[in-house]
């Protein structure tokens, strides 16, 4: 199982609004979430996911990254998605990435199979 596990903002509001978010502590050693992603997710559209993701962010599991632009640009994905598939990729074959979006999963496996492929 990987150790680190980096969260999109659809699956993050998902265990959150079960109250599920805990479930990343416990099966994880670090749950890590883009700046972007947490621009998305506390907005103040769901106030009790809000309140449950903020309070994982208080007490110091789930950690905010800070991540620059990304190269080369991810135009089909919105902001959230293209700082998550680089933060997943830093971390290579030791990260999870929970990603929900169809466009969003096919540019993470795009990008780590030409991370993997042998360089000419």
């Amino acid at each position: 199982m990987a150790a680190i596990v980096i969260a999109a903002a659809s699956p993050l509001i998902a265990l959150a609004r079960v109250n599920g978010i805990q479930w990343l502590r416990a099966l994880f050693s670090d749950v890590l979430v883009a700046d972007a992603v947490l621009r998305d997710v506390l907005k103040g559209r769901v106030p009790d996911s809000e309140e449950r993701i903020q309070a994982g962010i208080t007490r110091g599991w789930l950690k905010p990254v800070v991540m620059q632009a990304t190269e080369p640009a991810l135009p089909d994905l919105d902001e959230g998605e293209a700082a998550s598939i680089p933060l997943a990729l830093q971390h290579g074959d030791g990260a999870l990435l929970l990603i929900d979006e169809r466009a969003g999963r096919a540019v993470a496996m795009n990008w780590a199979s030409r991370l993997q492929a042998p360089l000419p």
